[in-house]
Formats: C-alpha cells, sequence, structure tokens
C-alpha cells in the first residue's frame, strides 16, 4: 500500500475532503468571490454539517486581517474577536496561531492563542487545545505563561 493511501486510510477520506474544501472555502473568501456553501454541501452530503459549522469560524478569521509576523504590520485592517483586538500576529505552531491582543474591557495586553479551523472540527485536536490550557492554567511561574480563560467565540 503507498504511503498517500495509508495516509488517506488513517485520517480518513472524509477528512482529507474536508480539509480541502475548506481551504478552497477559505481561498475564496480571501480572494472576495462568492461561495455558494451549499453547493459544497451538495458535493459532499456526509460532510454538509461540519461544512455548515466551518464557515462562520471561517468567516470571523477571516475578518481577523492579515498580519505581517515580522514587522506586526497589518496588510489590511486588524478585527476584533470576542473582547479582544488583534494586535498583530506572533508565531504560529502546530496546535495554532498566536497573536498579540488587546482585552477591551480590561484594557491589558494578552497573548490569544486560535485553533486553526480546520483543527476546530476535529475533536481530538479541540480536547488537546483544552487539556494544555488547563494543564497551563494550574502552573504559577514566572517563566511559564498565565492562562485566564478559554472559549469559543464566532466558531473560532
Amino acid at each position: 500500500m503507498a504511503y498517500q493511501d495509508q495516509t488517506r486510510e488513517f485520517i480518513g477520506a472524509d477528512d482529507s475532503t474536508f480539509e480541502q474544501m475548506l481551504n478552497e472555502i477559505s481561498d475564496r473568501f480571501q480572494a472576495g468571490e462568492p461561495v455558494d456553501i451549499q453547493s459544497y454541501c451538495a458535493q459532499a452530503p456526509a460532510l454538509a454539517d461540519r461544512i455548515r459549522k466551518a464557515v462562520p469560524g471561517i468567516q470571523a478569521l477571516m475578518q481577523l486581517g492579515h498580519v505581517d509576523a515580522a514587522s506586526g504590520r497589518s496588510t489590511q485592517q486588524v478585527g476584533e474577536i470576542g473582547d479582544y483586538r488583534i494586535m498583530r500576529e506572533l508565531g504560529r505552531g502546530g496546535m495554532g496561531v498566536v497573536y498579540e491582543a488587546e482585552q477591551i474591557t480590561l484594557g491589558r495586553r494578552v497573548a490569544l492563542k486560535l485553533l486553526p479551523f480546520a483543527a476546530m472540527m476535529d475533536d481530538r485536536q479541540l480536547a488537546r487545545f483544552k487539556n494544555e490550557a488547563r494543564a497551563a492554567a494550574t502552573l504559577g511561574h514566572p517563566h511559564i505563561v498565565s492562562v485566564y480563560g478559554i472559549g469559543q467565540e464566532r466558531g473560532v
């Protein structure tokens, strides 16, 4: 069995199709093209519910804008998500994207970690993210970031 076939068997053909569709939807949103979600749902009826649930998260991430990590300059208007105003992207990793943000209600600077939209829809990744936050929240050390909360806003 070829490596690609083994990988597809491991992650599942549906997951691969789902990821491809979300990437295409995201690319179209970024390009300002119209997106007919119903046509995507019709192409893959077994994924229709997952696609519909993912779209608000994709749209919310698109509204955050793009920020150059090196310069911290926004390439378009930086957005808000929930109680946070995104200032700039700090970094990316296997679990998500970390932004410097301002918590609007308290007027403080925070690091805000967001899961990529595809990972948000995977129950294992979401559980891993929550476990990481809970574990970090129990720690108190000057060299470990404090966790003030976890949550979901507009599918993100």
